[in-house]
Formats: structure tokens, C-alpha cells, sequence
């Protein structure tokens, strides 16, 4: 019989490796669901069908990171194809240029 205790760091290690390795899982699957309520709340009866044009252009540019030029517009109904908000923001992926319109 050995003589040490059931709560030592030997006995535990496993349960704290299995916790680690499940946080990342865990952490993908909330960031999956944060940039799919996004994506609904983007092209499905919410922003798309808002006829401010002010309150749909701000979404484009602060929560999607869209570059609006001077004067562009993005219509009623137009959905926007993206894997997530960082990426368009960090890649530069969509710029819509001055005087332009997308449909």
C-alpha cells in the first residue's frame, strides 16, 4: 500500500490534461456560434431588411469591417458571403469604392 494520498499533483495530472484539451474545443465551438449568429443577424431578416441605410452601413463597417468608399451603397436584401468578421477586417478581403453600388 503506498502512503501517499489520493489528492497529490500525480493522481490529478490527467484530469488537468484533459480539461486543457477540451478548452480549445470548447473555445472553436463558441467562436463557430459567435460568427454564425453574426452571419444570421447580417443576411437574414435583420440588417439586410433594415431600410435605414445609416444603420445597415454602420454594421457593414464596424461589426463586419467592410471599406465603404464616399457615396457607395449596399441595397436592401444583399447578402454578404464571409467566414468571419476578423477575417474580412484583417484581410481587407471587401472594399466597395466611391460612387459604387452593390445589389
Amino acid at each position: 500500500m503506498s502512503t501517499r494520498d489520493a489528492t497529490t499533483p500525480e493522481t490529478l495530472r490527467p484530469v488537468a490534461v484533459a480539461r486543457t484539451r477540451a478548452a480549445p474545443e470548447r473555445e472553436h465551438g463558441l467562436r463557430l456560434g459567435a460568427v454564425r449568429l453574426v452571419n444570421f443577424i447580417t443576411n437574414y431578416y435583420v440588417i439586410c431588411h433594415v431600410p435605414s441605410y445609416s444603420i445597415r452601413h454602420a454594421w457593414y463597417r464596424n461589426v463586419l469591417g467592410i471599406q465603404l468608399g464616399r457615396r457607395s451603397g449596399i441595397h436592401l436584401g444583399c447578402y454578404v458571403w464571409f467566414f468571419g468578421p476578423a477575417t474580412l477586417r484583417r484581410e481587407r478581403l471587401l472594399t466597395i469604392g466611391a460612387v459604387s453600388y452593390q445589389s
